[in-house]
């Protein structure tokens, strides 16, 4: 049953769009990598910015830092919400060295619930409506809400803007793709904005027989599907948890 989910690894979380909630995630994930060993708690800066070295102390600091690419909060900005606390120390060599030490409040970030990813869900409605109900309902347990490009708007809204502007400021689109999907100008537009959108993970979902066509994006051909091969419940179980899996949740025995 998956009425019951947990968040498990907080690295694996898609960056936020926003700014400043990108100084809050920053702290909280190197607070909670200290706390399972995956680096110190202590991290090397240079000229306001985090520089871990390749040392067995660093761990994988460095490669979960690289993830963030330039939208690396610098550690001036960390210091200034009060997430870290600037220390001078000796290396081994005899060099004098900045270190930024992970702060309570950093620490604290991590007794804070954490707010649902924001999803998007485009589809072809007379090919793939049952299927996003049905992801639909499983999202809104573990509280993501109103996932659907078509059923979010708002009587008045502009049509067109509104949904680019959502897809845009997802954290994931998953694009549910049956025989025929890729012949609607609604999902090519929605694939487009997000496949243009360095902050959205697009998640393709393959049912009812669909394979890539010849037109199929070459930038959506290098996403790793969730594939539904056939047309039973535990086929449809089995997707929806990888789906899950792949949004930060897991099933809990």
């Amino acid at each position: 049953m998956l009425n019951n989910l947990i968040l498990h690894n907080p690295l694996d979380e898609a960056l936020p769009n926003d700014p400043v909630e990108r100084i809050h995630r920053l702290a909280r994930d190197l607070a909670w990598g200290a706390l399972n060993n995956l680096w110190e708690a202590r991290i090397e800066m240079r000229a306001g910015r985090f520089a871990p070295s390749r040392t067995a102390k660093a761990g994988l600091l460095p490669e979960y830092l690289t993830k963030w690419g330039d939208a690396l909060p610098s550690a001036t900005l960390l210091s200034a919400f009060g997430y870290i606390e600037e220390q001078q120390a000796t290396s081994p060599s005899g060099a004098k060295v900045m270190l930024g030490a992970l702060t309570q409040a950093a620490f604290a970030l991590l007794k804070q619930p954490i707010a649902p990813p924001q999803v998007a869900i485009s589809y072809h409605p007379a090919l793939s409506s049952a299927l996003a109900l049905l992801v639909v309902a499983r999202l809104q347990i573990v509280g993501v809400s109103d996932p659907l490009l078509d059923m979010s708007l708002n009587p008045g809204d502009e049509v067109h803007a509104e949904r680019e502007a959502r897809v845009r400021h997802s954290h994931y689109m998953v694009a549910l793709l049956a025989p025929g999907t890729l012949d609607s100008p609604y999902v090519q537009m929605e694939l487009t904005w997000a496949l243009e959108s360095a902050s959205v993970n697009v998640i393709p979902v393959w049912h009812g027989g669909f394979e890539a066509e010849h037109d199929y994006p070459q930038s959506l051909a290098a996403r790793n599907a969730i594939r539904i091969t056939t047309e039973s419940a535990a086929a449809y179980h089995n997707a929806m948890v990888r789906l899950l899996n792949r949004l930060g949740y897991a099933p809990r025995a």
